[in-house]
């Protein structure tokens, strides 16, 4: 059972301190779960805490990731797993909301309020554009499908849609935060996954890009400036 934690901000001390020890590839933990009788083995590789529980002869007990399987016993177990794992996720990591930090930072800078214009289809209602004072995009936020990225955990990710001039964007583009542009024009457009492992200075830096390239009226500038 995988927990995706891009959203999420780990701090490696903590996580040592917690008993996470290092190993090839990231970190791992074990945990007993029901007086001894099975083991919680949880593996974090810095983007997703992959779980899994293991009897006392050391096999996977599979019934714990099967959706339908069900019975008050592995009810039990999961729900003590799951324990265990929010445990984790609260004295380990810190949620970070990009999506909402971006939103406040374009309302600060630029005085930009979201519109959403697909409110009424229930798969791009969260959508929402960016638009500068002459009423040109500069900004789409999306939550898109991990496959349509070209990566292979699943689940959905928030992205930000920024253009930037054609001779940087292929350079920009590192296959882990920063994307050939998602339904747009990739010639000019990037797509940002809006999560923790994004420094949000680069994410600013992008939106600023955007903001010019999209034929902007002047900012209100930064606080530090």
């Amino acid at each position: 059972m995988d927990f995706a934690l891009s959203n999420y901000r780990v701090d490696r001390r903590k996580l040592l301190d917690y008993g996470f020890k290092e190993c090839v590839g990231g970190y791992v933990l074990y945990i007993e779960l029901m007086n001894g009788e099975f083991t919680l083995r949880c593996f974090f590789d810095g983007n997703k805490l992959a779980t899994k529980l293991l009897e006392s002869d050391g096999e996977e007990y599979v019934l714990f990731n099967v959706s339908d399987g069900v019975g008050e016993f592995v009810g039990e177990l999961r729900a003590a797993a799951e324990e265990k794992i929010k445990d984790i996720k609260e004295k380990c990591f810190e949620f970070v909301d990009v999506k909402e930090k971006v939103l406040a930072y374009v309302l600060d800078r630029y005085g930009t309020v979201p519109e959403y214009p697909w409110a009424d289809e229930a798969a791009y209602a969260d959508a929402c554009t960016l638009k500068n004072g002459r009423g040109k995009w500069y900004g789409i936020i999306m939550t898109v499908p991990c496959e349509k990225l070209g990566l292979k955990s699943g689940g959905n990710l928030d992205v930000l849609n920024v253009k930037n001039s054609p001779s940087k964007v292929q350079e920009l583009i590192d296959g882990k935060n920063v994307f050939a542009a998602y339904h747009m024009n990739k010639t000019h457009w990037l797509s940002v996954v809006l999560d923790a492992n994004i420094p949000f200075e680069k994410v600013s830096e992008l939106i600023d890009e955007s903001f010019a390239l999209a034929g902007a009226i002047k900012s209100r500038g930064r606080k530090n400036d």
